[in-house]
């Protein structure tokens, strides 16, 4: 959600590109030393990820985009299964 500092008629889906690097981040891949981390996500393919889905937020002092996550467990992953074991 993009949430403006002006009411002025926006369109929302001109943010995109904002909201594409934005996921870009979160799946962003590291090295450190021989290590390779990886972000949030390992990957924002249609797998893993549904949207983005750009929406106008309330005007507010502060303009900035708010990205709402939410996390499933697929069936049969280790850590669904580790969970389970619980």
């Amino acid at each position: 959600m993009y949430s403006p500092a002006t009411g002025r008629v926006r369109d929302p889906a001109n943010w995109y590109p904002s909201f594409k690097a934005a996921i870009d981040g979160l799946t962003d891949k590291k090295r450190k030393g021989q290590v390779l981390t990886v972000g949030v996500l390992s990957d924002d393919s249609d797998e893993h990820v549904v949207g983005p889905d750009m929406r106008l937020g309330d005007v507010v002092t502060r303009p900035h985009i708010t990205m709402l996550i939410w996390v499933t467990r697929q069936a049969g992953s280790a850590a669904g299964e580790a969970a389970d074991a619980r």
